[in-house]
């Protein structure tokens, strides 16, 4: 409920103003809502001098003669509403002095306002001559009323009408003298202007209030300025940002709290300005500058300021949020089984590795590990917070490729999203972008991945804007990238910029006794997850299994394990369970040399009726008898679309007429 302060100069104005205020809160409370209709608190003051400041906290303030005046001047920033003084009022002060003086020659009126016109009439109506005094009119000491009070004397005046100070002097001095009290109708007249202005300035104080909330609450730093370039309002974002205090910078011209030269030649552009990058001291601002208009006026500008950390902060919540696709590290190093010197020594050198943001090879035969060893330096890195996605570069086809890794706008090519999509650059925005069978990257699209990672910039499909994005990049290959680099097939420049750090993982064959310890974890898991008995290796199934050459490393000896968990039904794995398992496998493998590249099709595996060297010879022939269908031909094969697609590409067979 808004507020108004009546201050009166005695108890008689005192409780006539309170009839007046009953009688007008019945008259007009039922216009205003109750929270606009204004509570009058009443005092009693002779001067303002004998006001305490918390007596002001009003939305309104009525006073009457001076004591108005001088609220006016001491509180700018509170309306005053003078209470006026009418014929009517004048009329009855004059019957009072009257009936003290019937027969009065000449009466100095002391007031201020309309009294010239006022007496005149008043003069005219009771044939009585009377002197007016305006307070604001005559020139005053400190004492003003002493002064018009001799002043009037000097005149030949004996008689007086005024305010209460005044009729107090005159009658110490034996002079008659009468107070000019306010009627009802002045009260009324007062009491409606002042709730008039307290409803309007209620509204406006809810107004500055939601906006002052807004303001502080703003994640943005705002500062709005005068047409001088004076600070009116700071919220506390932009204090923060700037350094300053926002209570302290009201006031100050703005120049002189950013002096920096190119905010100063931003400051001299006329237009609105958006999204300009400006340096101040160690931090980087981006900033906007909008012009506050008064109809075709312009009264000042607001400036919006926010700190570009800040907003790559924000920038990587809400890609998180908007992207809740489980762009997260499952494995650190201590998921890591093995206790062989060569393990211990790779583990070593990728911590190291994690530590820094250079990019990573990660080598080794298919089924190493070099996913978990890519996520566990993810998850040791500082940016173990951030994204971790990750990409086999073999299993996207060749037309989708430069969609997925550099995004898109909404309708850039027929089949594309509406709302447009994020590439993998985006999505691993301060985080880490792991490619798996980076040498499946078609050799076109290897120039722009290039320039991507070389500039840390990336533009979507369909689209003009650049966009920054700051990813570390770990790759992953089962093949050695140089032959490749010098047969053409792989860019040199990529190579030198993928490869600053190299990780070669070993082979399982290469890792002895950490081929048990991987059995006894990967039975423990499968056990569990079958609801099956408890099982364990016998120590003979055991050496078997490290005795094994393990083509498919990890990947293998896990398949192997899950096996001997639903074969078995008893409570120990022994060397015949490994044996029945293993050898049909045994029968069509053999040990390659360490490091010697291995993709091998299962159903020659199975049959054990050809070797390596008659893969492409088995391949053309399905192909050829399929149509060159690779759907049917993978099938076939036992091989998935992905393997195939990459074995033609190995031994150069050209795909023909099918799209399948």
């Amino acid at each position: 409920m808004a507020k108004i302060l009546h201050v009166v100069p005695d108890e008689s104005v005192k409780k006539l103003v309170r009839e007046a205020i009953d009688e007008h809160h019945q008259y007009y409370s039922h216009i205003y809502p109750k929270r606009v209709y204004c509570d009058v608190e009443l005092t009693i003051r002779k001067s303002v001098d004998f006001v305490e400041q918390g007596e002001f906290n009003a939305d309104v303030i009525i006073a009457r003669g001076l004591l108005a005046t001088k609220l006016k001047k001491t509180h700018p920033s509170i309306p005053v509403v003078e209470t006026p003084v009418t014929i009517s009022d004048l009329m009855l002060s004059l019957q009072e002095l009257k009936q003290i003086n019937p027969e009065p020659s000449g009466i100095a009126l002391i007031g201020l306002g309309m009294i010239l016109h006022q007496a005149k009439v008043a003069g005219d109506l009771f044939d009585v001559e009377f002197e007016p005094i305006d307070y604001l009119l005559t020139p005053k000491s400190s004492n003003v009323i002493e002064e018009l009070f001799e002043e009037a004397l000097s005149r030949g005046y004996t008689s007086f009408m005024g305010g209460s100070s005044l009729v107090q002097l005159a009658k110490a001095n034996g002079y008659p003298a009468s107070f000019v009290n306010s009627s009802k109708d002045s009260i009324w007249l007062a009491l409606t202007e002042a709730q008039h202005i307290a409803a309007i300035r209620r509204v406006e104080r809810e107004r500055a209030a939601r906006f002052e909330t807004i303001l502080n609450h703003s994640l943005e730093g705002i500062i709005a300025t005068n047409s001088y370039r004076r600070i009116i309002q700071m919220n506390s974002a932009a204090g923060e940002v700037l350094g300053l205090d926002p209570v302290k910078a009201i006031g100050a011209r703005i120049e002189d709290l950013i002096p920096e030269p190119k905010f100063l030649a931003f400051l001299r552009k006329d237009r609105n300005c958006y999204n300009e990058l400006i340096k101040l001291g160690k931090s980087r601002i981006v900033l906007n500058k909008v012009a506050s208009s008064l109809g075709e006026e312009t009264i000042g500008n607001v400036f919006t300021l926010q700190d570009v950390s800040n907003l790559q902060s924000t920038e990587i919540k809400i890609r998180s949020e908007l992207n809740r696709r489980g762009l997260v590290a499952k494995y650190s190093f201590e998921d890591i089984i093995g206790e062989s010197s060569q393990i211990k020594t790779t583990i070593e050198r990728a911590r190291m590795f994690a530590l820094v943001p250079s990019n990573t090879l990660i080598v080794g035969e298919t089924g190493t590990g070099k996913e978990l060893f890519a996520q566990s330096m993810h998850n040791a890195s500082p940016r173990k917070d951030a994204p971790f996605v990750a990409v086999n570069c073999a299993a996207i086809p060749e037309n989708l490729m430069e969609s997925e890794f550099f995004g898109y706008t909404g309708g850039a090519f027929t089949g594309a999203s509406k709302e447009g999509k994020m590439g993998f650059f985006e999505l691993a925005h301060e985080g880490t972008l792991f490619l798996d069978e980076v040498s499946e990257i078609p050799f076109k699209l290897q120039s722009k991945l290039l320039r991507v990672i070389q500039e840390g910039e990336v533009m979507r499909i369909g689209h003009d804007k650049i966009i920054p994005v700051k990813v570390r990049v770990i790759c992953a290959s089962n093949k050695n990238l140089k032959p490749l680099v010098r047969e053409g097939q792989f860019r040199e420049d990529l190579y030198y910029r993928l490869a600053v750090l190299q990780l070669q993982l070993p082979p399982l064959r290469n890792r002895g006794r950490d081929v048990g310890l991987l059995a006894d974890y990967f039975i423990a898991q499968y056990s569990s997850l079958f609801s099956s008995r408890k099982k364990s290796l016998t120590d003979q199934a055991r050496e078997a299994l490290i005795g094994n050459c393990w083509e498919g490393n990890i990947r293998e000896l896990r398949n192997v394990c899950e096996q001997l968990v639903v074969l078995n039904r008893s409570y120990s794995v022994g060397i015949d369970d490994v044996k029945s398992v293993m050898e049909p496998a045994m029968a069509s493998s053999y040990c390659e040399e360490p490091g010697r590249d291995s993709v091998t099709i299962p159903g020659l595996r199975r049959t054990g009726e050809l070797i390596r060297e008659n893969e492409k010879e088995l391949i053309l022939q399905v192909l050829e008898e399929q149509g060159y269908n690779r759907t049917k031909a993978s099938e076939i094969l036992g091989i998935n679309r992905s393997t195939l697609w990459r074995k033609m590409k190995e031994f150069g067979i050209e795909c023909r007429t099918t799209l399948k």
